[in-house]
């Protein structure tokens, strides 16, 4: 009786930790501060000391995956766009094949070219796991090894190996159908019923957060739950959403990032990883995905340009 009450009490603090509480029915209550009547700052998080909501702008945000933005260049918003592009309807077949795209162009071969840096440490596979191993991320908190892949009406957790992630390729035909379907039903319930603004206390609808913050307050924030639903906000043209923002990683400690105390990377190598979250740049291992939109884009303004002629004639 005592070991089950030690291994409950262990279970509730790990919990807690995470910003959840457990309710009488065994539900998982989030525990959280919302700030956004407020100052709607993402610093109230050092007032309460847990996960506070705010209203944030996705110009604000970057891709957890490869440090970019959420904008036209990001695969998911990209294929969204382009899938109801002259129609309010989103044409599922399109959307599929831009994402097929995506997934044949961009393969990185190791986790040196997700950072866009060279490392000599032995990390997963990229088409094993769905993190990216940023200096100030604890493998400890990571799970890899499965994927969610949607058979039939059923979300199943298969092995990555076999099927991929969904932030690059290879992938199997499921998991392309997978992120496919996800992108869809969240473009048909947002175009239904909008973005819900309104906080719920069981859900985990909400994008949740952490923020990158430099020593001069300049921020940006990573959403680790939330990637789909943030890109088709994105193509749909909204500005901001709520986030929960779980906790913040600040550039004055770099010291204390996990894989710096581990010596995998160094301090000034892990400084200008964090570093690359702020600049309009993308990693190389972006590049065909980048010069296919390019000639993609070419290809949409020719024909306006002749048809503008034609009509001066």
């Amino acid at each position: 009786m005592k070991l089950k009450k030690f291994a409950k009490s262990r279970i509730f603090l790990a919990l807690n930790i995470l910003g959840l509480t457990v309710t009488r029915k065994g539900k998982y209550k989030v525990s959280q501060i919302d700030v956004r009547q407020d100052t709607n700052s993402y610093r109230k998080l050092y007032q309460y000391g847990k996960p506070v909501v705010v209203d944030m702008s996705i110009e604000k945000m970057r891709w957890k995956a490869l440090a970019t933005k959420f904008d036209y260049c990001h695969p998911f918003v990209y294929a969204v766009k382009q899938a109801c592009e002259g129609d309010e309807n989103l044409n599922f077949e399109v959307l599929c094949n831009e994402l097929k795209k995506y997934y044949e162009l961009v393969q990185p071969r190791s986790m040196s070219d997700c950072l866009d840096f060279q490392i000599q440490a032995e990390f997963p596979k990229p088409q094993h796991t769905h993190n990216t191993r940023w200096p100030w991320i604890d493998e400890k908190s990571i799970s890899d090894g499965l994927s969610p892949v949607i058979q039939g009406n059923k979300i199943k957790k298969l092995s990555a190996r076999e099927h991929g992630v969904q932030h690059w390729g290879p992938v199997s035909h499921e998991k392309l159908l997978t992120e496919a379907i996800k992108l869809l039903r969240l473009y048909e319930s947002i175009k239904e019923k909008g973005y819900k603004k309104e906080m719920l206390d069981y859900t985990d609808s909400i994008v949740r957060v952490y923020i990158l913050e430099k020593e001069n307050l300049e921020w940006v924030a990573v959403p680790i739950q939330g990637q789909h639903r943030v890109s088709v906000a994105s193509a749909m043209g909204i500005k901001s959403v709520p986030v929960r923002v779980m906790f913040v990683i600040r550039r004055v400690d770099v010291e204390l990032f996990p894989l710096v105390t581990k010596g995998i990377f160094g301090k000034e190598d892990a400084l200008s990883i964090f570093d690359s979250f702020f600049e309009r740049k993308h990693p190389k291992v972006l590049t065909q995905w980048h010069e296919y939109l390019s000639r993609k884009t070419q290809l949409e303004i020719f024909p306006k340009k002749v048809l503008k002629v034609l009509d001066l004639l």
